[in-house]
């Protein structure tokens, strides 16, 4: 049994002839369909950034890892994010660190309102 191939206005054309609850279905599963497609194609966006990476004998891992921050093997079912390095560092407690990413904490905003310069805290590399 050969199935018909659909066209994306054979589709559209059948929309006007369904009733809101079966479009709320449709909407889902072409949201669920959006989805999957989308992982499929970062998957092999991916596996051809790795083919790139070896066919020029470039680490693949390290350079997503220096270049980045991204760890590209993340245990399986492991959804924390990577620790990104810190850039800032409180002079006086130097316990207290800030990637430069995400909210600001209050010591480098407190610094900030007083005049101070983000550089002041800058970690030197």
């Amino acid at each position: 049994m050969s199935k018909t191939q659909l066209t994306a206005s054979d589709v559209i054309d059948a929309l006007e002839n369904l009733n809101l609850d079966d479009l709320n279905k449709v909407s889902a599963a072409t949201e669920q369909q959006i989805q999957k497609t989308t992982k499929a194609a970062q998957a092999q966006a991916l596996q051809r950034m790795r083919e790139v990476a070896s066919e020029t004998g470039v680490d693949f891992d390290m350079l997503m890892r220096e270049h980045f921050g991204l760890a590209t093997h993340p245990a399986d079912g492991d959804k924390r994010k990577v620790k990104i390095a810190p850039k800032y560092m409180h002079p006086e407690n130097p316990s207290l660190t800030w990637s430069g990413r995400g909210r600001q904490p209050l010591w480098i905003k407190e610094h900030l309102e007083n005049g101070g310069d983000l550089d002041d805290y800058l970690i030197e590399k």
